[in-house]
């Protein structure tokens, strides 16, 4: 008989640091997550920008370590911190840590003024708020990633990639329309960024799909896909990727890209052209409606309009009269500060909720993280196939349905699958290496009084390899009847205690 102690709760919250979906995974994903940032960052967090009071903009690549430590930490902080309320405090408080740390890495960003009068953030010190909350920001949306597992699934990370690319092209965009040193600034820091996006995004899925097929050859009994098929095809197709980057920059050069970029801003000046034409033709439209409607109305109502004047008339330009003060000094209504109040609280306050919904959510479902039944076909080339789709969107997959343990098995198969689910319920979960007799011989040995259906199951599960009957599928309600009868409530006690 084998041992249970592999299936134990500490064992397996261990943190796996020699799997890649614990320890490249998040690193890939926080790439993904910081560098769509680096064009905006580099233009609006810039000298040549009012945001940053002239200061040199921040480096984006450290949020990607931070969200790779969101990650890290939704599996380390749970194994210290018990508590639900401290845990969630502990996430935004390591997020803030983040944050202090990422800023205390600027030469430029003297975050040791606002640690010594933290007030100062919403005054002297304003220019902080904004990389505060983009890494709060971050740092909440990589949590909520990481604490769903059908969020961080093959199709999720895709769908973040897409994004990502979006991103980076909309700030060249912008940054070509924007142009001068600023448009430059951010050019550049999308040209840097583009490669670290499309290999991260490579890798990334990769990882994805194959912890998908390698949970998937597991639940089947076939042979597990090494992690080294990963790697050889992750580093061939990184190698390739940058390759042609850096020939298409040998090759197009720097006067390509500035072709390009007049391209973009001699579209976007004729479609600010046609945008500034419709409006002045509804403007105009509006106008002489107004004294359509105005004149037909003085045919019946002894009333004057007071003259609209149109740009361009002869009336010329008026005469401006003489200059009022102000109804409110500057420092009479410190809206800057009050805006800066009002969204750190706001993020802290949206942030704090969001974790304790999600948390509160997985702790009610306490399968969440094992999906007992997933519509999907194992084969040795997902993963090369997935890759050569990397940009190729599917339909959103359903939800894999939850199983009613109180409900019949609709055939022998899914008997042993109920069983096999009530096992890990109980943590006690069936062994890769184990064949379906040693599975239920062991759990006859722990639960004695369910002999019999154990053996019965096993038997018609065995016989249903060449073909199922009807006798067959009755036969293994009647024992899997026996069996839910005997251990609901004790599953209910064994929940409660975790």
């Amino acid at each position: 008989m084998q041992s249970s102690q592999s299936s134990s709760p500490a064992s397996r919250q261990r943190p796996p640091w020699f799997d890649p979906t614990f320890t490249l995974l998040p690193i890939f994903v926080g790439v993904l997550r910081a560098a769509p940032l680096a064009p905006f960052v580099a233009m609006f967090l810039g000298p040549d920008f009012g945001l940053s009071s002239g200061l040199e903009a921040p480096n984006v690549w450290a949020l990607a370590i931070l969200c790779a430590v969101a990650f890290w930490s939704t599996r380390l902080l749970p194994m210290v911190i018990k508590n639900e309320i401290a845990l969630n405090l502990s996430y935004l408080a390591l997020g803030i840590i983040g944050w202090i740390v990422w800023m205390a890495l600027e030469p430029d960003w003297p975050i040791m003024d606002v640690l010594r009068n933290p007030l100062t953030i919403i005054g002297s010190n304003g220019h902080f708020v904004w990389p505060f909350l983009i890494a709060m920001i971050l740092w909440i949306l990589t949590l909520r990633l990481a604490l769903d597992q059908r969020e961080r699934s093959s199709e999720g990370v895709r769908e973040i990639l897409m994004r990502g690319v979006i991103a980076l092209l909309a700030g060249v965009v912008l940054a070509s329309i924007i142009g001068g040193e600023m448009g430059q600034d951010g050019i550049h820091a999308s040209i840097r960024a583009l490669p670290a996006v499309l290999v991260a995004g490579i890798g990334a899925v990769g990882i994805s799909e194959m912890g998908e097929t390698r949970a998937a050859a597991r639940r089947r009994g076939t042979i597990v896909p090494s992690w080294s098929r990963w790697f050889r095809t992750f580093s061939g197709s990184a190698a390739i990727l940058l390759l042609i980057v850096f020939i298409a920059i040998l090759v197009l050069g720097p006067g390509f890209i500035d072709f390009v970029l007049d391209a973009i801003r001699a579209i976007w000046n004729v479609t600010a052209m046609v945008i500034l034409g419709i409006a002045y033709a509804l403007i105009y439209a509006v106008v002489y409606i107004y004294r359509a409607i105005a004149w037909f109305l003085g045919l019946f109502f002894d009333f004057e309009t007071a003259p609209i004047e149109m740009v361009g008339q002869e009336s010329g330009l008026a005469t401006p009269g003489p200059s009022e003060p102000p109804a409110a000094q500057i420092g009479d209504f410190p809206a800057g500060e009050i805006v800066r109040i009002v969204a750190i609280v706001g993020v802290l306050i949206i942030g704090a909720a969001i974790l304790f919904r999600i948390v509160a959510n997985r702790n009610q479902d306490p399968d969440s993280e094992t999906e007992e039944e997933r519509e999907s076909v194992f084969s040795g080339s997902l993963l090369r196939n997935q890759l050569r789709n990397l940009f190729k969107r599917k339909p959103g997959a359903e939800r894999p349905r939850k199983l009613d343990l109180a409900s019949d098995p609709a055939s022998v198969r899914e008997g042993m699958l109920y069983l096999q689910v009530l096992a890990q319920r109980f943590d006690i979960g069936r062994d890769i290496a184990e064949t379906s007799h040693d599975f239920t011989s062991r759990l006859a040995d722990q639960w004695p009084n369910l002999g019999e259906p154990l053996v019965e199951l096993n038997r018609r599960y065995e016989r249903a390899r060449y073909g199922e009957t009807e006798e067959d599928r009755a036969a293994v309600v009647s024992a899997w009847r026996e069996i839910w009868r005997d251990r609901q409530e004790p599953l209910r006690h064994h929940q409660r205690s975790d």
